[in-house]
């Protein structure tokens, strides 16, 4: 930071405090505004209509710490020919008109990591991380129950949630603060199946199947953990693209995780997706098999079609999969002429979601030993 916009920073906050005069403020922004546009130290943007500049015009030049974002999108505009934004702190935005300076609360656009040595034993992580990153006490709990902060210690690198959870010297905290990832919600998982050492989910689109460094609050395990009554760990066994919907299969102890993995490893878990593809599919007595490498690995689709819809010319589909590549049913369709319909990634359009669902899973229940059958409820199932 350069010494103008360090000393624009004190200006503001000398006059925030009522430490100077508005007199004193204005003699001295003006000179400094001079020399930080020279310096190129702000960014100058272009806006275009907005209702927002009319909530300040009559108001107070100096509004502190509202929280636009609850009431506002995240791209602002501004009715006036130009504007000025400085930041003075990671939550706090200086804003620049050629009559007016105003102060909000800041929503941070661009991902910001803090990495804090822990000097002191018994040092508490909330308050730490309030003081250093300047952001609101409330801010940190709620980041850190959402998976933003992490621990290095003596066990490695974990995500800590406890506000209270005490340090010692020697340990590290990491904090990524990202307010898009922090706001981001999800729609409600729904329970199919309750087989106490498991459970079965329905995933709407959307819900994530493993979190970030910036937040697991999206994942649907985490969200069983939150909101499951009965209070166990809710631990990730597969996983379903973030785009598709269907079934999932939740352990809730790591002895179930193992079991229903190996399951998975050793291929006798059936499961049988929907999906609505572009196009006319072939007629087939039986299943199609789609035998095509994925990332110089084999991958094995074998596809039926169920329906034909020739005034919106799109088919559905019943497709079981063998080996579980990454994107394996949307890249294995869509190589064959028959992208699923939605799929932005391969050639479905954008027009509606992803129309692929899980709607089948079939194995050996770990727990009682004999077969277990679930099925999604065709309201949740892909249809024309």
């Amino acid at each position: 930071m350069d010494n103008s916009t360090s000393t624009f920073q004190l200006l503001v906050k000398s006059y925030v405090n009522n430490v100077i005069s508005r007199e004193e403020y204005v003699k001295i922004r003006s000179q400094l505004l001079e020399e930080l546009q020279s310096n190129g130290s702000i960014e100058e943007s272009e806006f275009k209509n907005s209702s927002l500049i009319s909530q300040f015009t009559n108001a107070n030049p100096i509004i502190q710490c509202v929280r636009l974002e609850h009431h506002y999108p995240r791209t602002y505009s501004f009715r006036c020919a130009w504007i000025y934004s400085v930041r003075i702190t990671p939550t706090i935005n200086v804003l620049l008109t050629p009559n007016n300076l105003y102060i909000w609360q800041y929503v941070q656009l661009k991902p910001i990591e803090f990495h804090i040595n822990i000097d002191l034993d018994n040092t508490l992580a909330a308050p730490l991380l309030a003081e250093r990153t300047q952001l609101p006490l409330s801010q940190i709990k709620l980041a850190m129950k959402k998976g933003a902060v992490w621990l290095s210690d003596k066990n490695g690198i974990n995500r800590i949630r406890r506000a209270k959870k005490s340090l010692l010297k020697g340990n590290s905290l990491h904090f990524y603060f990202d307010q898009n990832v922090l706001d981001a919600e999800i729609p409600l998982p729904k329970l199919i199946s309750d087989e106490n050492g498991y459970s079965i989910w329905f995933k709407p689109r959307g819900v994530l199947c493993q979190g970030s460094k910036w937040g697991d609050h999206c994942t649907i395990h985490r969200w069983i953990e939150s909101n499951d009554s009965k209070h166990r760990p809710a631990l990730i066994v597969h996983r379903l693209d973030r785009a598709a919907c269907g079934l999932i299969v939740i352990a809730h102890s790591k002895q179930m995780t193992q079991n229903l993995s190996s399951l998975f490893k050793q291929r006798t878990i059936e499961k049988k997706y929907k999906a609505i593809v572009c196009g006319e599919f072939p007629n087939h007595a039986g299943l199609i098999a789609i035998n095509a490498e994925i990332d110089g690995r084999h991958a094995c689709s074998k596809i039926k079609k169920l329906e034909y819809c020739s005034e919106k010319h799109l088919s559905l589909l019943e497709v079981h999969i063998e080996t579980g590549r990454k994107h394996q049913i949307r890249r294995h369709l869509s190589e064959h002429g028959f992208p699923i319909l939605g799929d932005r990634l391969y050639g479905g359009g954008n027009s509606v979601d992803l129309q692929l669902a899980a709607f089948f899973l079939k194995f050996k229940c770990p727990s009682a030993t004999h077969i277990k059958e679930f099925h999604l409820p065709k309201e949740l199932q892909p249809s024309f």
